[in-house]
C-alpha cells in the first residue's frame, strides 16, 4: 500500500470527525478538552527487520491500528502503558534461516482478531491474535495467566506464561506453528520500538528547532548521550538534511527530512545503546493549535538496538539485534465523541 493511498483513506475513514482549529487564545482556566487519538504504523518499500544471529525477522504488508484517549494538546506518541491493536491490524511475517541448526523459516500471516492491549515491558491482559503458517492456522487467546493457543483443528488447548510464549520463537524444539506465532507477537515490541524512537529524534528536531534552523542544511548537531564512565564514548549527531520549498521555507516543518547518527549512544530512557542511522521523511507536525496531526516516514539503516556498549565489531545478537527498514507513523486528534443522555 503506498503512503499516498494511505493517507487518503485514513483522511477518508478519521479525519471526518475532526473539528476545524481556531487562532483565538484559550481561557487559561477551561478544563482539558478530552480527545481520542486514532494512530496508524504502516509498512513503507522496505520491511521492517530484525537480525540476529540464527535468522531474519521481517514484517511487510504491516498496517497496525489503534486509539488511546488524551487531553487536546498533548503529545501525540506511543509511549504509554499500553495501547490497544484494532481487530483490523495485519501483517506479513518472513524468517529467513541464517545457519543450517536453525529449523524456522518460511512466511506467516498475522491477524488481531479481537482488539489486543499491548505496550512495551509489560504483558497484555486482553486480546487475540492468529498466525496463518504453511496452510495451518494458530489462534494465540489472551487469558489473565499468559496465553492459550490452539493450533489447527487439534482439540487440545496449550498454556503458557508469557514468557514461555515469546521465548518459543528461539525453541528449535518447539512445533514451528507455534515457533511463527511466539516470532510474529515478539516483532510488535520491534514495531513499538522503532515507533517510540522516531518520536524521540523527532522530540530531538523540536526542542532544537531554533538551533537547526539558525544552521546549514547537512550540518551536524552534537547531542547528548547518557554514557557513564563504563559505557565508552557515545555519539548521537542530528542533521536537518531537506527543507521542503513553499511557505514554509527556512522553518522546519512539514515535508522536511532529518537524519540521526548513533555510535554507542546509551539512551537511559530506553535502556539501550544505539549504534546506527536513521532516516526520516515527509515530516508532518501540523496543529500547533487545534486538532494535533503527526506523520513521519522512517527508515533504518543497520542501526544496532544493544542492551550493553556496541562498536563496529558488534554482530546481531539476542542481546544486540540489527533492526533495518522502513516504516510510515500517522497520529491525529479526534473530537471525542459524546453521549446524550
Amino acid at each position: 500500500m503506498t503512503r499516498r493511498l494511505l493517507l487518503a483513506l485514513v483522511w477518508l475513514t478519521g479525519l471526518a470527525t475532526i473539528i476545524a482549529s481556531t487562532l483565538t487564545d484559550e481561557d487559561p482556566e477551561d478544563p482539558p478538552v478530552p480527545v481520542t487519538v486514532d494512530f496508524t504504523i504502516a509498512s513503507l518499500e522496505t520491511p521492517l527487520g530484525r537480525e540476529v544471529d540464527s535468522r531474519l525477522v521481517e514484517i511487510d504488508d504491516m498496517l497496525l491500528g489503534g486509539r488511546y484517549d488524551s487531553t487536546q494538546g498533548a503529545t501525540l506518541t506511543l509511549d504509554r502503558s499500553f495501547v490497544e491493536l484494532n481487530n483490523t491490524s495485519r501483517f506479513t511475517l518472513n524468517v529467513t534461516a541464517k545457519t543450517t541448526d536453525e529449523l524456522l523459516e518460511g512466511t506467516a500471516d498475522f491477524n488481531v482478531t479481537a482488539p489486543l492491549d499491548v505496550g512495551l515491558d509489560r504483558n497484555p491482559t486482553a486480546g487475540q491474535f492468529s498466525t496463518l503458517f504453511d496452510g495451518t492456522t494458530t489462534l494465540v487467546s489472551v487469558t489473565a495467566n499468559g496465553v492459550e493457543t490452539i493450533v489447527g483443528d487439534s482439540m487440545t488447548t496449550d498454556s503458557y506464561s508469557w514468557s514461555d510464549f515469546a521465548a518459543l520463537e528461539d525453541d528449535n524444539d518447539a512445533a514451528l506453528d507455534l515457533r511463527m506465532a511466539s516470532a510474529a507477537y515478539n516483532m510488535i515490541e520491534v514495531v513499538l520500538r522503532t515507533s517510540l524512537l522516531l518520536e524521540d529524534i523527532i522530540t530531538d528536531v523540536e526542542d532544537n528547532k531554533t538551533v537547526l534552523e539558525g544552521m546549514n542544511l547537512n550540518q551536524s548537531l552534537a547531542l547528548t548521550c547518557d554514557n557513564t564512565a563504563a559505557d565508552g564514548n557515545g555519539e548521537s549527531v542530528l542533521f536537518w538534511t531537506t527543507d521542503a520549498s513553499g511557505s514554509g521555507a527556512g522553518s522546519i516543518g512539514d515535508g522536511d527530512a532529518f537524519e540521526a547518527r548513533y555510535e554507542n549512544c546509551r539512551d537511559s530512557s530506553r535502556s539501550h545503546f544505539l549504534e546506527g542511522s536513521v532516516l526520516l521523511e515527509n515530516y508532518d507536525p501540523a496543529g500547533d493549535t487545534g486538532f494535533s496531526i503527526f506523520s513521519i516516514d522512517g527508515d533504518l539503516r543497520a542501526l544496532f538496538l544493544a542492551d550493553a556498549e556496541i562498536d563496529l565489531g558488534t554482530t546481531p545478537a539476542d542481546a544486540s539485534p540489527r533492526y533495518n527498514g522502513t516504516l510510515f507513523l500517522f497520529y491525529v486528534e479526534l473530537e471525542q465523541q459524546q453521549t446524550r443522555l
